[in-house]
């Protein structure tokens, strides 16, 4: 049995997901598809607990909420807040790497497009073990670098956190780290507030009395920067055109004073959006 000890040198922020690294001696300690290595335990200890836990790996999923096709640089789960920021999974059996998760969304955001065609209801497993050997092998070497994704959860509480791992070849090995776990700093990301909107709507007709189709209606806010509760607008054009009924809507912030124009009728007004939910534009003051 041999062991392998290493000082407290890393830190971390409470509360957020982390990957650590562990030397082994061996470099093929893979992940069966979606099924962690069964050669591999892994057990960690927070700051003033008397026990370790049990880790198991690859263990957390959830499923696509959209069908996504070849060469499609985004998934979409129901739930990816058990997913951290960037990392890998497995959508189904295609093994993807992801740069960027947003949990207002759900969206991943991965490195390349897919390689096939996935339907919405189907398993993505996050990866909580990485073997990284690959990218440092130098000749001769038969040790193996790998990575734990420790959860948010897991690292919860402030102080030393101590992981184990052990590797069973029939002669255990056993390695054995802590890092300090530090108080986070700013947050991870908040979902975007919810801000109360008004439809402006109406109609644009002919001379005739028939109803203009493809009558464009624009609308720009005036004052720069503009709140909304805690939301900055942004400077922008938002536009409709009418249908085949003459018919037009725009969704824009209540109260906000904005700039509309329709070329086609001549008309511009400076306008206070009321603070409702529907408003015909014409009859606005």
């Amino acid at each position: 049995m041999a062991i392998t000890s290493h000082g407290a040198t890393t830190k971390v922020e409470k509360g957020r997901f982390a990957f650590l690294p562990v030397i082994l001696g061996a470099e093929n300690v893979d992940n069966s598809g979606a099924t962690a290595p069964s050669t591999i335990t892994v057990k960690y200890r927070k700051q003033n607990s008397l026990s370790f836990l049990s880790k198991t790996l690859n263990n957390t999923t959830s499923t696509t909420s959209a069908a996504a096709s070849a060469s499609d640089t985004t998934v979409k789960l129901v739930d990816s807040s058990s997913f951290p920021p960037f990392g890998k999974a497995y959508v189904e059996n295609e093994l993807v790497e992801y740069t960027a998760n947003n949990v207002s969304t759900g969206t991943l955001t991965l490195s390349s497009g897919l390689s096939g065609n996935h339907n919405s209801g189907v398993t993505v497993t996050r990866i909580d073990w990485l073997n990284l050997s690959s990218d440092i092998a130098s000749a001769g070497s038969t040790e193996g670098y790998y990575l734990i994704l420790f959860t948010n959860t897991e690292l919860s509480a402030l102080g030393t956190f101590t992981y184990s791992v052990v590797f069973d070849t029939g002669t255990d090995e056993i390695v054995v780290r802590t890092v300090d776990v530090v108080a986070a700093s700013g947050v991870d990301t908040e979902s975007a507030p919810s801000v109360s909107t008004c439809i402006l709507k109406d109609h644009v007709i002919n001379l005739d009395g028939t109803a203009a189709q493809n009558v464009v209606v624009y609308a720009r806010l005036l004052a720069l920067p503009t709140l909304s509760g805690s939301a900055g607008i942004i400077d922008q054009v938002v536009s409709a055109k009418t249908d085949a009924n003459g018919f037009f809507q725009l969704s824009v912030p209540q109260e906000a004073t904005l700039d509309v124009t329709i070329p086609a009728i001549g008309y511009r007004r400076t306008i206070k959006v009321p603070s409702a939910t529907l408003q015909n534009l014409f009859e606005i003051t």
